[in-house]
């Protein structure tokens, strides 16, 4: 039993991946960000029924923040632009 893979076969799959790493990453570029540039933070909030807040109407982004300090690679410091109040760990 020949258990080879034909060379044709092989080059399709091959073109398949390349076609699919393109459409997956077509918008996943790296961000450059620096100390001081202004960003969005991520909002967490919880459903409560009980205060009858959905998460379908809360907004995905709060305020505008500047950029103090990189923690690690991937979490940063950031400062409040209105109150210069600090958050802390806010992810990229």
């Amino acid at each position: 039993m020949d258990l080879r893979v034909p060379e044709d076969i092989n080059q399709n799959l091959q073109q398949c991946h390349k076609n699919l790493e393109k459409r997956y990453n077509f918008r996943k570029g790296d961000v450059l960000l620096r100390i001081g540039d202004l960003a969005l933070a991520d909002s967490h909030f919880l459903p409560s029924k009980i205060y009858y807040f959905a998460l379908l109407l809360a907004p995905k982004w709060l305020g505008s923040y500047r950029i103090v300090n990189f923690l690690t690679p991937v979490s940063l410091l950031l400062e409040d632009t209105e109150s210069s109040q600090k958050t802390e760990n806010t992810y990229k």
